[in-house]
């Protein structure tokens, strides 16, 4: 009976990786019949915008021409970051460029530094109880979404 359940553990994995593969190469070989070999390859490159970044018409024009697939803000108060995406949304959108990845570093107690506007939390070493740790990866959670940042790249 134990090795009828090990064997069993150990195909299901196997089937289940040939069936995500095979979706994999269905989903590869229609997008690569729509999109141009020149954006996709720009999809996997990410640009950093906002104060230490490259500035919005350079970003706007990279994005254009389908040169990057997301952009990091490394500082840009929240207004400006919220512009700046309807900004680099309706380039994309309006071109035909797949949707963009944003995302930010947004490691507690440094979030608010980076992107003025956002609910400050404690820093890291600052939290000493599960509780304490819950409460700001919430906290920061529901500023990332109302951001529309779907990538964090905290802690670094």
């Amino acid at each position: 009976m134990n090795k009828m359940f090990g064997l069993i553990l150990l195909i299901l994995p196997l089937s289940f990786c040939a069936k995500v593969r095979e979706q994999n190469s269905d989903h590869a070989k229609a997008t690569k019949d729509q999109v141009p070999d020149s954006i996709l390859a720009g999809q996997t490159i990410m640009v950093a915008a906002g104060k230490f970044g490259r500035p919005n018409p350079e970003v706007s024009g990279l994005i254009l021409k389908g040169r990057i697939g997301g952009i990091i803000f490394l500082k840009a108060n929240k207004i400006e970051l919220l512009r700046s995406k309807r900004l680099f949304d309706s380039i994309a959108n309006s071109n035909g460029i797949p949707r963009l990845i944003y995302a930010t570093d947004a490691e507690p107690g440094m979030f608010s530094n980076k992107i003025p506007g956002v609910r400050p939390t404690p820093y890291n070493n600052q939290l000493k109880t599960e509780l304490e740790c819950r409460a700001a990866a919430v906290s920061i959670a529901e500023d990332l979404i109302s951001l529309g940042i779907n990538w964090n790249f905290a802690p670094v």
